[in-house]
């Protein structure tokens, strides 16, 4: 080959390699492109990863648009997915970008999604007979419902939002009554629960925990206020402020009740409660005001606590660690770059047996094997079970604080395994291209 077409040859083959260097942070990166829709026809406009079955719509893959429900009587799966906002400059044009959407419906199952990223995870408007169960929801309002009655919202892990589930004019403009909100975490937001001219609400065995306000029952001015609510078996842990009742200028004062007539609800250390007899009850209630007051207060919680670890983002997607413990759960940490492992310590008061029920996504870290659990290096055998996108394991150990070390075998960020080998290439033959023009230079010398 001639020197100039060598040299033509190796400027090529450089501008390559240039290229899939640049070219790294934009691989798997996924843009948002519109807005789904599932039609009153019955019909999926807007992504081919939807499958229907019947009035049963399933996820199959992770989906990148919001969702605008516009039929009755059907059941949305999203079979442990993602529907995630990745579009920056389409947040900055609609602001109040809602990830799923129902107006006006009725007898809807939305569950088993992650809803990330959006301005609203799930908004409902003058909506009834809806159920939303399963999901976890990071976004600005977890859960929104404007003039809508008899909903059920259950199970849910609701974390980093401004408001956790937001209920407005839910009484007042529409004498809409009795959602229920059940079995719920909602943990590290600015509000847990906002109530806003809400009234009739059942609100029961939710774990609030770590928020700004465990609970904002806002009346607005000149309006009725916020009242007959009922809450009991929850559990209000380490929240700067566990109710807060903003009063303003309503036509009458809240008046909530916060037990069922038996059992009321936990508050942590936030309330001194003496238990003299042992039942489990404090002996004494906890008054709020004139108005409110938990005659029969909790000595522990109902439901266990939930640890959220933040893993890490990658290629636009927002990886989060969920334990479930009796334990106190801390000191997380995750490097895929240099090690398929997660770690984290847990605490649990001496003589008793602690539990962990261990979240993992699967993009985030996966075995084909079987899953190594260490708890102070002593290998114990964990339940496995798993769905389309993450692993659960759940792991029992003795009194006392131990460090636990969950170890995968893949880790994120897995695209670089195969960007590597041809870079490897391209730079091997730049390289005896080199080689080989300096050796016929020899050769011609001699």
């Amino acid at each position: 080959m001639p020197i100039v077409g060598e040299r033509r040859a190796a400027l090529v083959l450089f501008l390559i390699l240039c290229f899939a260097v640049l070219s790294l942070p934009q691989i798997g990166t996924v843009k948002a492109e519109g807005t789904i829709y599932i039609r009153a026809d019955g019909t999926v406009e807007g992504t081919d990863k939807i499958h229907r079955n019947g009035n049963v719509y399933t996820f199959t893959g992770n989906l990148y648009d919001p969702i605008v429900v516009e039929k009755d009587n059907i059941v949305v799966d999203g079979n442990g997915y993602i529907l995630q906002e990745t579009d920056y400059n389409r947040t900055q044009v609609y602001p109040l970008l809602r990830g799923i959407m129902l107006n006006s419906r009725s007898n809807v199952t939305i569950k088993n999604i992650k809803i990330k990223s959006f301005y609203e995870g799930l908004y409902l408007n003058s909506s009834s007979g809806i159920n939303i169960s399963g999901n976890t929801i990071i976004a600005e309002i977890g859960i929104g419902l404007t003039s809508s009655h008899n909903n059920t919202i259950s199970r849910n892990i609701i974390t980093k939002a401004r408001l956790g589930i937001f209920l407005r004019s839910s009484s007042y403009l529409a004498g809409s009554t009795y959602n229920t909100i059940s079995g719920n975490y909602i943990i590290n937001n600015g509000e847990g629960i906002f109530l806003q001219s809400s009234s009739n609400q059942i609100i029961i065995e939710n774990y609030i925990a770590n928020n700004v306000n465990g609970t904002h029952i806002f009346s607005p001015p000149f309006a009725a206020a916020s009242s007959n609510n009922r809450f009991y078996h929850n559990s209000f842990v380490n929240n700067t402020r566990q109710i807060y009742m903003e009063k303003g200028f309503a036509i009458t004062d809240p008046v909530n009740s916060w037990d069922n007539g038996s059992e009321g609800n936990y508050w942590g250390n936030y309330y001194y409660v003496v238990d003299d007899d042992g039942d489990g009850i404090g002996d004494s209630p906890i008054v709020f005001d004139a108005n409110n007051t938990d005659n029969y207060p909790l000595v522990s919680s109902i439901m266990p606590p939930l640890f959220v670890f933040d893993a890490g983002t990658w290629e636009d997607t927002q990886y989060n660690i969920y334990v479930f413990s009796n334990s106190t759960a801390s000191d997380f940490s995750f490097n895929p770059e240099t090690t398929s492992s997660i770690q984290f310590s847990v605490e649990v008061e001496n003589g008793t047996t602690g539990f962990c029920n261990v979240t993992i996504p699967k993009g985030l870290l996966y075995t084909e094997d079987n899953w190594t659990v260490l708890v102070d290096g002593a290998s114990v055998t964990p339940t496995v079970n798993e769905d389309a996108s993450n692993t659960y394991l759940y792991f029992t150990y003795n009194h006392g604080t131990k460090t636990v070390e969950i170890i995968g075998t893949d880790a994120i960020p897995e695209f670089l395994s195969w960007i590597i080998l041809p870079l490897f290439i391209v730079a091997t033959m730049v390289v005896m291209m080199f080689k080989n023009k300096l050796s016929r230079k020899g050769l011609k010398k001699d």
